[in-house]
């Protein structure tokens, strides 16, 4: 008897689906004899990893001015479904009274994210991508460019490359150094 596969492996197969196998081995006039069909769930798996979730400045940059940060980030859907991004901004320094805002002010800081395969121009910022203390979900505007990438309907696998521009604060209070964290999280593309 010749056996000609015994293990076989699939990829690609999507989260929150039943899949059917069935086995047959074939006789000496390859005929098929097929044994029990066989069930199995692939439970849904939402995932999102981005590359670094501390922004690093590309220099010394005065209070009230604004800069795109030029080091690339990848924010990838590593679940088994299509899913949307979703972005937010926040302080992570202790005591801090940095916060995002709409505008620049006392203490306040705007920060703005695209996705976009090489980086953007300053005039690529819109109003709609501006970050905030509660998740921005990726849209047909939304942290979108326009460019030739979007972080809607994002594939198992698939990455995006994140750009973030910062204004500082007009002035401050807290003359120390800030850290400031962008994070990301999915939600099950339709």
């Amino acid at each position: 008897s010749v056996v000609e596969l015994s293990t076989l492996s699939l990829s690609g197969l999507l989260g929150d689906a039943t899949y059917f196998f069935r086995a047959a081995s074939l006789n000496r006039a390859g005929a098929p004899n097929f044994g029990v069909t066989v069930s199995s769930f692939l439970p849904l798996n939402l995932g999102v990893d981005i590359t670094t979730d501390a922004i690093s400045f590309p220099g010394l940059v005065p209070m009230g001015g604004s800069v795109i940060i030029t080091t690339s980030t990848l924010v990838s859907n590593v679940g088994n479904v299509p899913e949307t991004f979703r972005l937010r901004v926040t302080t992570v320094t202790p005591g801090s009274l940095w916060a995002p805002a709409a505008a620049a002010a006392l203490d306040r800081f705007t920060a703005w994210a695209v996705v976009n395969s090489t980086q953007p121009n300053d005039g690529d910022f819109a109003v709609e991508d501006k970050l905030g203390d509660a998740f921005l979900n990726c849209g047909a505007s939304a942290l979108n460019m326009g460019g030739d990438q979007a972080c809607v309907t994002v594939q198992p696998g698939d990455s995006r490359t994140l750009w973030i521009k910062l204004a500082l604060p007009t002035s401050t209070t807290n003359a120390g150094p800030q850290q400031i964290r962008v994070l990301a999280e999915s939600v099950r593309a339709p």
